[in-house]
């Protein structure tokens, strides 16, 4: 910006200087005369910013120079020449034609470096006095005081044909050999192989390195076969602008002619190059398949599976060569960690597979990393009935104080679905509040157990915890309500049964200990009794758990009453919402009454 009496020349040939040399060092690189691995800012940016910055300086031309109206012509032939340029350098990349992409980075290094060195001489001669005054020149920029603008792009022009001649006109040639690869392109597309083939092969004559050629003619010569000339057409894409599919490809031909090793060298060598090749790490994991290397194929579709594009793929290659392990081996006695990984595999695949559990422990009941990973699969799975002792003692046992969360998670996941909810509930939330390493994951695993009980509130209060973000889809009412007739449905389900004994009772309570259906029935089933302490147990666990069911606040009321606890009573019934107190205060009343009548009698 201009400032009156400040001189900006300084600031004006710093800043061009930078623009130019960053231009100069890309031609130099691109010619090959300096090796540059430095960042640079790309060509295309360049395009880009002038193609926005310059429709400012056109319109400022068009409206200096009255040969050209900006809205009658002007306007139409800049956003027709942008539109063009824009498009056809879009194409080029879409296409993966390297020789236009490289010519179209030629014309945009050269026409910038020595136009934007002519437009600073322009500069300088015409406006030198008003830079030094520290005047403004965007208004007088295409009113030279002493040359013309038309004189300094004639110089530029001869000046890029003059780089051009000093480098054979290569960029040129670059130019015909992508139009040449865009119609091969057009003929392959409508399935005209030969046709295609030949221009091509046009294509190399113009640059003989260029990858989409040579590419483009490997692919055709497997097509029909001919793998000699798809190894050398192979060899030549990889010369220039390397790829990956060209390695791949490269290394397809030779395991097609039996050179194994050759084969391995060009992926590992294209691994190199493209260290982040999901397809390469697959080829080669199916290399070394095929010459019995069970770990390097684990550990290539481990890292195919971190880096494809498509990871589902990956995924299940790699479940499908752990399948095919276990399954080489299953003639055999499987080991603990055998057994281990079977589970884990069937875990992730969601599959259920009967598994016996037979873990050989040592005197010590000390676990080594094997026996942990076979009983933590074990009992980390829905559908099995091993009873969960034997975790007990693994836990008060020195030397597997390093397992001990994991089992404790372990304990809680068998409980809770083999009947023993409270247990599981308690120690979820237990290790939720200990552990800081997998603190999410816990507070997410109770979200959901409290989710699957129809306990709203304490199930989104976990979930947030746990940065879970679809709390916010079950904010919604009609998913609340729905979560009611889950909770109906479970309590069908449970007393289907029809339980009639203190043991009947306590087997359905340990798969729904909160719903307020069961609660319910089991407290009635067991006042009969005349088991008083047992019914309030039940629903001081329930209410520990789903401290919001006014159904069970209740309940847990009139339990108290009846036990002679009115302090507890009353402590539960101020809880209550104004709605359900006011609803339940008869009760209450009459209750109280009751009793009241009941103990006068009595006295």
């Amino acid at each position: 910006s201009s400032e009156k009496g400040k001189n900006y020349l300084t600031p004006l040939l710093i800043l061009s200087s930078i623009y130019l040399l960053n231009l100069l060092v890309l031609l130099l690189r691109n010619t090959k005369v300096i090796e540059w691995d430095g960042w640079l800012i790309s060509p295309f940016i360049f395009f880009f910013t002038s193609l926005i910055l310059g429709f400012k300086n056109f319109r400022d031309w068009c409206e200096s120079d009255n040969e050209v109206p900006l809205y009658e012509a002007g306007l139409w032939i800049y956003t027709g020449f942008a539109l063009i340029s824009t498009a056809s350098i879009a194409f080029a990349f879409a296409t993966g034609n390297d020789p236009l992409i490289e010519a179209f980075e030629d014309a945009i290094t050269y026409s910038h470096l020595l136009m934007g060195f002519g437009f600073v001489l322009y500069l300088l001669i015409n406006f030198l006095g008003l830079i030094k005054q520290g005047l403004g020149i965007h208004r007088v920029l295409f009113k030279p005081l002493h040359f013309q603008l038309y004189g300094i792009r004639l110089v530029v022009l001869i000046a890029i044909v003059t780089v051009l001649s000093t480098q054979n006109y290569f960029p040129f040639y670059q130019t015909m050999a992508g139009i040449q690869n865009t119609i091969g392109d057009y003929y392959n597309l409508n399935n005209e192989k030969p046709v295609a083939e030949a221009f091509y092969k046009n294509a190399i004559t113009y640059e003989f390195q260029n990858h989409k050629s040579n590419y483009a003619l490997a692919s055709l010569a497997m097509e029909q076969g001919n793998r000699v000339a798809a190894g050398v057409f192979f060899k030549e894409a990889l010369r220039k602008n390397p790829s990956a599919y060209a390695y791949a490809g490269l290394s397809r031909k030779l395991l097609e002619e039996d050179a194994f090793f050759e084969a391995l060298f060009t992926l590992r060598d294209g691994l190199k190059r493209f260290p982040k090749s999901g397809e390469l790490q697959t080829n080669l994991a199916f290399l070394y398949e095929k010459s019995k290397m069970p770990d390097s194929v684990q550990h290539y579709l481990s890292l195919a599976v971190l880096n494809c594009k498509n990871r589902s793929i990956a995924e299940n290659n790699l479940i499908s060569f752990q399948k095919q392990e276990l399954i080489k081996t299953e003639k055999t006695p499987k080991t603990t960690i055998l057994s281990a990984n079977e589970l884990a595999i069937c875990k992730i695949k969601n599959q259920f597979i009967e598994d016996k559990f037979d873990l050989k422990l040592r005197p010590d009941s000390a676990l080594g990393v094997n026996e942990f990973a076979y009983l933590y699969n074990h009992f980390t799975r829905k559908g099995i009935k091993t009873k969960n002792e034997i975790i007990e003692k693994l836990l008060i046992k020195q030397g597997n104080e390093n397992y001990t969360e994991d089992l404790l998670f372990a304990q809680a996941f068998s409980n809770y679905y083999n009947g023993k909810k409270i247990d599981a509930m308690k120690a979820i939330i237990n290790l939720a509040s200990d552990s800081t390493k997998k603190f999410n994951f816990y507070n997410r695993t109770a979200g959901i157990w409290f989710l699957q009980e129809g306990i709203y509130g304490s199930a989104m209060s976990y979930l947030k915890k746990s940065g879970d973000n679809s709390t916010k889809l079950l904010e919604n009412k009609a998913y609340q309500a729905h979560l009611q007739t889950l909770v109906e449905a479970q309590a069908d389900i449970v007393l289907k049964a029809k339980p009639t004994t203190t043991q009947s009772w306590k087997e359905v309570l340990g798969f729904a200990p909160f719903n307020a259906h069961v609660v319910h029935g089991a407290v009635e089933f067991f006042n009969q009794q005349k088991q008083d302490r047992e019914a309030y147990q039940i629903l001081f666990d329930a209410l520990e758990m789903n401290p919001t069911s006014a159904e069970i606040r209740k309940k847990y009321v009139l339990q108290c009453l009846q036990m002679g606890l009115k302090d507890y009573a009353t402590e539960a019934l101020e809880k209550l919402s104004p709605a359900d107190y006011q609803a339940f205060k008869p009760t209450y009343q009459a209750t109280i009454a009751l009793i009241e009548k009941q103990n006068a009698g009595f006295q």
